[in-house]
């Protein structure tokens, strides 16, 4: 009987690091997103600051609207990012309880963050460089896109306050349901 708790037993171990792999895989995918979204973000804004002379009408129409492009695409971008942050809190909780049965108590990488997290120190997705950076991202692109599409007009500005100021905190808000 020995024999098949140790089969048992090695592949909990298994599990556990193809779903620590995953965890970390998730992360770096997170990081290259974040990285992109800023590529993109300036290479769009690199299309918008040098426009083509002699435009027609609808070309600058489109041009006028296409400032809203990185707003969205960082939007688009943050609900992707929170959906791979829910899948890395349920793979952590997982190993959480599958730490506790290998190790026999509350010890490990999951634990001390669980701990940390119970501290109310910010990991994961209210961390303030993530709020900062998702922020700059949707909030200040939104503020950019507003400017530019009113002229600079007090509506606009208005609009640019509304956007970088009040857009971000309902995301946020909905996002940490």
């Amino acid at each position: 009987m020995p024999e098949a708790e140790s089969l048992k037993d090695k592949v909990a171990v298994e599990e556990f690091k193809i779903l620590r792999g995953e965890i970390e895989l998730r992360g770096s995918e997170q990081r290259a997103m974040e990285r992109y979204v800023i590529l993109a973000d300036a290479a769009i804004y690199g299309v918008l600051v040098f426009p083509k002379e002699g435009q027609n009408a609808g070309s600058q129409a489109l041009h006028q609207l296409a400032w809203f492009l990185p707003p969205i695409i960082g939007f688009l971008a943050l609900i992707r990012w929170r959906e791979s942050v829910t899948m890395i809190d349920y793979l952590a909780e997982y190993l959480r309880r599958r730490e506790r049965q290998i190790n026999a108590g509350d010890v490990g990488w999951e634990w001390f963050l669980h701990r940390e997290k119970r501290n109310e120190k910010p990991i994961g997705l209210f961390a303030r460089t993530y709020v900062l950076f998702w922020w700059i991202v949707i909030g200040g692109t939104g503020v950019l896109a507003c400017l530019q599409y009113s002229g600079g007009s007090a509506l606009g500005i208005l609009s640019a306050l509304v956007v970088g100021g009040g857009v971000p905190l309902v995301l946020f808000r909905w996002l940490g349901r």
